[in-house]
């Protein structure tokens, strides 16, 4: 790992390349009865690593939002900077999530530099990598603007497929995707009981 040998050095890498990181993480608790597996889903939540930037108008940052469902667009209100509070995504708790099922999510993610653009990614996590089960066979499709970028990934190939670059974003640009969890349809009582924490981080670097 190189050295910083000295304060102006340090100005410079930061006067460089900016770097903001933002969490969306939505939780999934499933739970088997009988023969199939059924569910309800528990709150998620949208939260954040520490906005990495340089103080001033132009520092770079990256905000998120998000919320179950398809068609929704976020709102002023809506747009979150990275931080470790966060808020809650509501989820449908009455909708069973059996063999074959999907709950669908809409994530936005916005530059919220006055100035600087940059490339925004996104890579999706297992919360809990104590659990591993369900978050392993789940499948992940992301959207974007009608481009496929994850097509039924499952759980443990997502680390050869992502990050997915979400491309270039002008200041204060904005863009939402599509995340589609489904339940495999052979999911058997293996899965009983178990739970998957699903974490999608956004990544962006200014340019």
């Amino acid at each position: 790992m190189p050295q910083i040998r000295s304060q102006r050095r340090v100005r410079r890498d930061i006067a460089a390349t900016i770097i903001a990181s933002a969490i969306v993480a939505i939780g999934l608790l499933l739970v088997a009865a009988t023969t199939l597996v059924t569910g309800a889903a528990e709150t998620g939540r949208v939260g954040g690593r520490a906005v990495i930037g340089a103080a001033g108008a132009d520092a770079f940052a990256v905000q998120v939002a998000g919320r179950e469902g398809e068609g929704w667009e976020p709102t002023a209100s809506d747009w979150v900077y990275a931080r470790t509070s966060g808020f809650d995504v509501p989820m449908d708790l009455e909708q069973g999530f059996g063999p074959g099922a999907s709950r669908v999510f809409t994530l936005g993610v916005r530059n919220a530099s006055p100035e600087l653009p940059g490339a925004i990614s996104m890579e999706i996590l297992n919360r809990d990598a104590a659990e591993s089960a369900l978050f392993d066979r789940l499948l992940y499709t992301v959207e974007m603007r009608g481009d496929v970028l994850l097509d039924r990934v499952p759980g443990d190939e997502l680390d050869a497929m992502t990050p997915v670059n979400l491309g270039y974003f002008e200041s204060e640009d904005a863009k939402t995707l599509t995340m589609t969890v489904t339940m495999p349809e052979d999911a058997g009582n293996e899965l009983q009981r178990e739970t998957a924490r699903v974490q999608v981080a956004m990544r962006g670097v200014s340019q």
